[in-house]
């Protein structure tokens, strides 16, 4: 039996009051958002925000704000957690292969000098790392960061 002590000095009271705090700013850009949808119906450039806002279910009703700060909190958090555990789990992958770890690290200084005077990533330079990717993936399939269960309830 566990016991909720919600007392200003606890974990659990400042967690509590900082969920609180990120669900009112999340409220408010999304009021935010939908004011400015209403202002120009401009759908070319959609990201996930907004999609959430203008996406009806089949009898065209609309999320809540409160199901779309949710949704919104479950990306981040989903998003957070597997790209930490990957980059966790490359990094011990390639501690325990130091033959990729090298040829990486080779393709990883080449593109860098490449770029120069540049500081920042572009795409092509993303595209040129594909002994990264490869290692990435067979990590990933060897160890995969999503458990998923087949069986039905």
């Amino acid at each position: 039996m566990a016991v909720e002590i919600n007392l200003p000095v606890t974990t659990f009271y400042k967690a509590i009051k900082a969920g609180n705090e990120l669900r009112k700013e999340m409220k408010v850009i999304i009021e935010e958002s939908s004011a400015k949808l209403l202002e120009n119906l401009d759908f070319s450039k959609v990201d996930v925000l907004t999609q959430l806002i203008i996406e009806h279910d089949e009898d065209g009703k609309y999320m809540t704000e409160v199901e779309i700060v949710y949704k919104v909190f479950g990306f981040i958090i989903g998003s957070y957690d597997t790209t930490a555990t990957t980059i966790t789990l490359t990094m011990k992958y390639l501690e325990q292969k130091p033959e990729f770890f090298n040829e990486i690290m080779e393709e990883q200084n080449e593109i860098s000098r490449q770029m120069m005077p540049r500081k920042e990533l572009c795409w092509d330079d993303i595209q040129k790392m594909r002994k990264t990717w490869s290692f990435v993936n067979e990590v990933l399939r060897n160890t995969p960061v999503v458990q998923v269960s087949s069986e039905k309830p």
